[in-house]
């Protein structure tokens, strides 16, 4: 079992949520994989929200994980600027 507290392992996990969501790797439960982009969007909208909730709070290694995945998950739903 992995060890809970760790803000970029939670990242991780929430990256690995978006990656089954968009289809990039097969679901383990059903070794299919299949793009539910509804779920990558919700995904990608607690990720902003997060971003938003923990700012000023994070050290420099943590903002760079979580602004890396909010800009990689906008790139591959066609939102990036």
């Amino acid at each position: 079992m992995l060890p809970g507290g760790d803000f970029k392992l939670f990242l991780t996990r929430l990256g690995y949520q978006a990656m089954l969501s968009l289809g990039l790797i097969e679901n383990p439960a059903t070794g299919k994989a299949r793009r539910e982009e509804s779920q990558a969007r919700m995904v990608l909208q607690d990720l902003r929200m997060l971003a938003h909730k923990t700012e000023g709070n994070l050290d420099i290694d943590e903002m760079e994980a979580l602004t890396n995945l909010v800009r990689d998950l906008e790139r591959h739903l066609g939102e990036d600027e």
